[in-house]
């Protein structure tokens, strides 16, 4: 199993709530803490930022949130700036995508503006936990992110803007894990 450079295990599947997760989390929390290794292992579990306008994931991640909040392990979730721009490029600006000189986008509410997709999708993470989620005491870290794959490669997309977008993803004070 990988794990993050912050010591967080990684797991390539994304976990959707459901009645079990919580349950589950909690009884190998509880294994970890008989072991005296909490403080050592995160018990966590990483979310698309789909969960983020469902009306379902407030029921869902309040519960979690204040599990995590209790055993001190970060909120995982996955960012896929790129995925977006591939399902409909003409909507998407690909330099907004790509980390690359654009105009940017401005957030209606905050006038806040963005010159890639990226720190646009982590701050509707950051602005939701505290004002919709009722927390700010629980970490928050990127546990997966994609660019252009190898068929865009292919394609021409060209492997400069791979590079860009992997080094943009890796800098910052986030930690954070890509997976190719």
């Amino acid at each position: 199993m990988a794990t993050t450079h912050s010591g967080v295990p990684a797991h390539g599947a994304t976990m959707h709530g459901g009645t079990e997760l919580l349950p589950a989390m909690q009884s190998v929390y509880n294994t970890v803490v008989a072991l005296g290794l909490q403080g050592q292992v995160n018990v966590t579990t990483t979310h698309s930022l789909d969960i983020m306008g469902s009306s379902y994931a407030v029921q869902y991640i309040q519960p979690l949130l204040n599990f995590l909040s209790m055993a001190r392990s970060p909120f995982l979730f996955n960012c896929y700036p790129y995925v977006v721009y591939k399902a409909d490029p003409g909507s998407v600006p690909l330099e907004y995508v790509l980390f690359q000189p654009n105009a940017g986008v401005t957030d209606p509410n905050t006038k806040l503006n963005y010159d890639n997709m990226l720190y646009n999708q982590i701050d509707t993470v950051y602005a939701a936990m505290p004002q919709a989620l009722s927390h700010t005491d629980v970490d928050l870290k990127i546990s997966e992110a994609l660019g252009p794959d190898e068929e865009d490669e292919q394609r021409n997309k060209g492997r400069k803007e791979e590079d860009e977008h992997r080094k943009r993803l890796t800098s910052g004070p986030m930690d954070k894990l890509v997976f190719n």
